[in-house]
């Protein structure tokens, strides 16, 4: 459904003309800050947060640009006072758990560095501002963050599409809000969901037992609010997957704010929910292999490079840990959509995959040993299935081993490594900083020099070191000094 919300602007196209005034070079910036200053004559309350902290942010670094009249005390001032609303108008809201959560971990959660709440912390508590350097590198980070996080958000340039197709694009348009919507709550209720995952990690609640029927009112009452919470956030993700059309997009989305426990959460309670999300890994994984066979290609556009910078956070925290987190009794009557989404795309992370999943079902099939009469009908039933999963997995593992070969492990490792050239290298020390990178090589050569020089002294330049050496004097008890009161002269 809709959420009708009041907005200042009058068209989607006006937005999007503020965010290309925003983000250029010249003087559409100040046209971007008199807008925005026009949004808030109409009521601050309706104007977006993250477009008033882009207008202060710019104002900031305008001001430092034409510093003509101000002194650099007042611009420092600008800057600090700037970044502190912005870390406060993006933290504060999601503080809404029963207890304080640190700002460090609610940075962590929507993806903001802790060196923000390092410089909102000095510049609200310390004597000292910031100093211009850190401030002007912030500034710059945070508006990065604003575009990546809000200004070049798909749903804005949803939003400012054409009106053709209505039908069909009002439908995802839809679909993708109430995803979103989800998302943007998720960070609110991490507390609950971390310290109460008994609630959620198993389906203990539905049993017939007498703990569901003698509750005192004391604990039913401290549980009502959690469990509500719990549950009806669950329920919201289960109704927004059943209605998705595009289940590998909603994983694109999901994985875009990638949290450890809300993946875990979704393998849980969303039905084949994981194999989309092995389906998505898996192509994401080859994208970024034929990046990064493109000489002269940054590999920072993909989600797998936004997140995770090595192989082994693929391997341990998408793979591993993910696997382990599954039903593994639910893998087996859907193989063959398993087998057929590791082929689609299949390359040594599909290798990694099947390994893991196999070891997986030895583990359960080596835990049902004991049966009893009763149920052996059943267990042979289940032990056909299982073995004939087990062969067909088998089957897939020699065909992958024979495409890639183990004993080049450390080869496919390394090729995940993010690894910029020579020119992307330069490019970017030169952005971030006022020197090339010839001076730090010719400050090399000459730190060699210097330290060739020195070996290479004559003896007699080393005695006199040794004599100077030899001089310094320690503490000694004086002689010619009378103790007097202080303040004698």
């Amino acid at each position: 459904m809709y959420h009708v919300r009041v907005v200042p602007w009058a068209d989607p196209k006006e937005l999007d003309d503020l965010r290309n005034w925003f983000y250029s070079n010249n003087d559409d910036r100040a046209k971007a800050i008199a807008k925005v200053k026009s949004y808030q004559s109409r009521g601050s309350q309706y104007l977006p947060h993250v477009i008033d902290s882009t207008s202060q942010l710019t104002s900031a670094v305008l001001l430092d640009e034409t510093n003509n009249q101000v002194g650099m005390n007042a611009i420092r001032m600008a800057y600090t006072m700037a970044l502190i609303r912005f870390v406060n108008g993006i933290l504060d809201p999601n503080q809404q758990a029963q207890y304080a959560i640190p700002l460090h971990r609610l940075a962590q959660n929507v993806g903001l560095g802790s060196s923000f709440v390092e410089l909102r912390h000095w510049g609200t508590h310390e004597r000292d501002l910031p100093s211009i350097e850190m401030l002007r590198i912030t500034t710059k980070e945070a508006l990065t963050w604003l575009w990546d996080h809000y200004w070049n958000d798909s749903t804005l340039e949803d939003m400012t599409s054409d009106d053709e197709g209505n039908a069909i694009e009002d439908t995802v348009s839809e679909e993708q809000t109430e995803l979103q919507r989800v998302l943007i709550l998720w960070p609110g209720l991490l507390y609950e969901f971390s310290h109460n995952k008994y609630i959620w990690q198993n389906d203990n609640n539905s049993l017939i037992s007498s703990s569901n029927f003698t509750v005192s009112e004391k604990t039913k009452n401290s549980q009502k609010l959690p469990e509500t919470k719990i549950n009806n956030y669950i329920n919201d993700w289960k109704t927004i997957w059943k209605s998705y059309h595009d289940r590998e997009q909603f994983v694109d989305i999901v994985m875009e704010k990638y949290n450890s426990l809300l993946l875990h959460l979704l393998i849980l309670k969303l039905t084949d929910f994981e194999i989309f999300y092995f389906k998505w890994l898996l192509k994401e994984y080859i994208q970024q292999l034929q990046d990064g066979n493109k000489r002269d290609s940054i590999r920072n556009n993909s989600l797998l490079s936004k997140h995770f910078r090595s192989w082994t956070d693929i391997e341990q925290k998408l793979v591993k840990r993910v696997i382990n987190h599954l039903n593994i009794k639910t893998v087996i009557p859907r193989w063959k959509l398993w087998n057929d989404s590791l082929k689609e795309n299949p390359s040594y992370l599909s290798l990694v995959i099947v390994k893991a999943l196999i070891k997986r079902m030895n583990e359960m099939t080596n835990g049902n040993g004991n049966t009893n009469d009763w149920r052996k009908k059943k267990k042979r039933r289940q032990a056909s299935n299982e073995q004939e999963t087990m062969n067909s997995a088998n089957e897939l593992l020699k065909e992958l081993e024979s495409r890639y070969d183990i004993s080049e492990k450390d080869n496919y490792e390394q090729s995940f490594v993010i690894v910029k050239t020579k020119e992307t290298i330069s490019n970017s020390i030169e952005k971030n900083h006022n020197f090339s990178p010839n001076d730090i090589f010719n400050d090399l050569a000459n730190l060699k020099k210097r330290l060739k020089h020195a070996n290479s002294e004559p003896s007699e330049v080393k005695d006199k070191i040794e004599v100077k050496k030899q001089k310094i004097m320690l503490w000694e008890t004086p002689t010619d000094w009378t103790p007097k009161p202080f303040g004698m002269l």
